[in-house]
């Protein structure tokens, strides 16, 4: 109630409020939290996120526009500010003597969910190829979904190596010609022909008559 007794001036007067909504996603360290909260109008905030260990490709988006990890900005609106990150995990290769192919022998971090991609082959003079994810024997080949922190492994025997000793007597032709190592398993093959004016051409094998040509299995 005014009693107007005297010249009076009346003004009501009024401040519009503007909501920040706040989403601060896992793996995601900062200000503002997730929440909501009343602002003046043009009041400014400031905001500030980095990621936390095994997360990777922070993003934080304002009204949907992406924006840099902190900064400032004012009330004018209804405002929504993202912070948002994506689980990583290491994989950690071991690739042996003998194995050619990749991954090669390292530890690598990948996005939750990405697939990497492996191979291996034996090298000469190895043998019995062996891949295990985590310890379980795979393919030699294939994928790996990184869902969690995982382990590849690829290893190979050496071959044992065995001599081959050649005597090639006068009045013979013919491969091989001299003593050489191969590895087991190896397929040496031989062939022997007589020279002009020689007979009886004898081919043995350890001690064993055997034909002029032929293939030796080194085991």
């Amino acid at each position: 109630v005014i009693t107007m007794n005297a010249d009076h001036t009346l003004v009501a007067s009024a401040t519009k409020q503007y909501t920040l909504a706040v989403t601060k996603g896992s793996g995601v360290d900062g200000t503002p939290g997730t929440g909501s909260t009343i602002y003046k109008d043009g009041d400014t905030v400031n905001y500030s996120y980095t990621l936390q260990s095994g997360y990777r490709n922070l993003v934080v988006t304002l009204d949907g526009t992406a924006v840099a990890a902190s900064g400032s900005f004012s009330m004018t609106k209804n405002r929504a500010l993202v912070a948002s990150a994506t689980k990583e995990y290491t994989l950690t290769v071991t690739r042996n003597t003998g194995v050619s192919g990749t991954p090669a022998t390292g530890s690598t971090a990948y996005a939750d969910g990405a697939s990497v991609t492996y191979s291996y082959t034996l090298q000469t003079g190895y043998k019995n190829l062996v891949v295990t994810i985590d310890g379980t024997p795979v393919a030699a080949s294939g994928t790996i979904t990184m869902s969690a922190v995982r382990t590849l492994v690829a290893s190979a025997t050496p071959k044992t190596q065995y001599t081959l000793t050649v005597t090639l007597g006068a009045g013979v032709d013919g491969t091989p010609a001299a003593t050489d190592q191969y590895y087991e398993g190896d397929s040496v093959n031989y062939s022997y022909t007589l020279q002009g004016g020689y007979t009886d051409l004898v081919v043995t094998l350890d001690g064993t008559t055997v034909a002029a040509s032929g293939s030796i299995t080194m085991d």
